[in-house]
């Protein structure tokens, strides 16, 4: 009687039977249940090293070495097997934390629908074959630290409880991440290495994915993966007052990016999405009067007025109206234009101040310009900066709606 896992999983060396279940269904030592091993978890660990080391005497004739729907009981290390066989872990669960760190996977390394209960470590893990983590469950903390993937790589509807960091790693090979939904799991990259074969980003919700530690992002593909909620980009960090800053840096990225690649269109998408956070962090700035030397705590023996308290408040509240202005004009920015974007907003408002000299005292024609009314013949100096005023408005939009629709035709 051989085990009726070894069986489903089609494995080329069928196993003994240990324990049988109340069914009459017969488990091997490797698929038996988690407390029907029936030996030590030292021992279990010892079969699965031989077993790994016996699958590299046949590396020529393209066999695995098959663990598929193994029940590890509890942790296991794997640095003592040296470089590993083509090697499948599909459906195997791992009851333990699992150490691959500094493992050599010297062919495939398969891992469908694997579920690590306890938490995972593949710290500095070198891949020279194909790396497939499909439908993988990471129930723990898992670390990918200083990984290198020197061939393609797969990561599909996986879910990680606490996400998952590439961190220092290096991706030498075509790497794709697919179908990644928003709650199943985050991935955060930070200063990675990507080869020009590059990582495509299929089907995904990107606010699963942490791109704002990842500086060079040339050869990251968004396929299939909208960046867009109710009409505008926000990354998965956007919300967080002390990433804002990193956010419209990384958005600054994205959009050098798409215009070295020509692609005007998405370039547009994240120059938006740069202004807008960019006008987030002017207002957060401004409205901070927290370094305010005038409210500062003095010194006992300190009077609470002297000279220098009074210039550097001036420094700063000069400052701060600084901050002021520059947040306000790129309000009024957006508002007229759409960031340089929106040529129907431009027109819209455009079409107002043309309109409403309609309704001011004497001839509307005073306040359009080229309408060939001089302004120096005006009734009242008053009268003069009104008309000046006006026509400085009409011709700035009429500019900023010409380059919008310059923008517009194009992208």
């Amino acid at each position: 009687m051989t085990c009726c896992k070894c069986a489903e999983y089609e494995w080329a060396d069928p196993q003994e039977v240990v324990y049988t279940d109340p069914e009459g269904k017969g488990y091997c030592v490797f698929h038996a249940p988690l407390y029907e091993k029936r030996i030590s978890n030292d021992d279990f660990n010892k079969r699965v090293f031989e077993r790994l080391r016996e699958s590299k005497l046949f590396e020529g004739s393209g066999r695995f070495c098959d663990l598929s729907g193994v029940v590890f009981p509890q942790e296991i290390k794997f640095q003592q097997v040296g470089q590993f066989p083509k090697v499948r872990f599909n459906s195997a669960c791992f009851e333990g934390f699992a150490d691959f760190s500094e493992v050599d996977f010297g062919g495939f390394a398969l891992f469908k629908e694997t579920i690590f209960s306890q938490g995972a470590s593949l710290s500095e893990a070198k891949f020279n074959g194909v790396a497939y983590f499909g439908k993988t469950e990471f129930r723990d903390y898992v670390y990918f630290n200083s990984i290198k993937f020197n061939n393609r790589s797969v990561f599909s509807r996986v879910e990680a409880v606490y996400g998952i960091d590439f961190t220092d790693c290096v991706f030498g090979g075509k790497s794709n991440f697919e179908s990644i939904d928003d709650g199943k799991c985050k991935f955060h990259f930070f200063n990675c290495i990507i080869s020009n074969s590059g990582i495509d980003v299929i089907g995904c919700n990107p606010k699963t994915i942490d791109f704002i530690n990842q500086y060079d992002i040339t050869n990251i593909h968004f396929i299939n993966s909208p960046w867009e909620k109710n009409g505008c980009i926000e990354a998965c960090t956007e919300g967080k007052k002390d990433l804002l800053q990193p956010t419209r840096d990384f958005y600054q990225r994205m959009k050098a990016k798409y215009k070295a690649e020509n692609n005007e269109y998405e370039a547009s998408k994240w120059h938006i999405a740069e202004k807008e956070a960019q006008l987030k962090l002017l207002w957060r700035e401004a409205k901070d009067w927290s370094l305010c030397p005038w409210t500062q705590e003095q010194g006992e023996d300190q009077e609470y007025f002297q000279w220098e308290d009074v210039r550097s408040g001036s420094r700063w509240l000069g400052g701060k109206a600084s901050e002021f202005l520059t947040c306000f004009v790129l309000w009024l920015y957006k508002v007229s234009s759409g960031f340089g974007e929106k040529p129907v907003r431009g027109l819209c408002w455009l079409l107002l101040l043309l309109v409403l000299p309609y309704f001011f005292p004497g001839d509307m024609r005073e306040y359009i310009p080229l309408m060939q009314r001089n302004i120096a013949n005006a009734s009242s100096v008053l009268k003069s900066f009104e008309m000046a005023g006006w026509q400085l408005l009409i011709t700035i939009q009429a500019a900023l709606f010409a380059f919008a629709l310059r923008n517009r035709f194009r992208r």
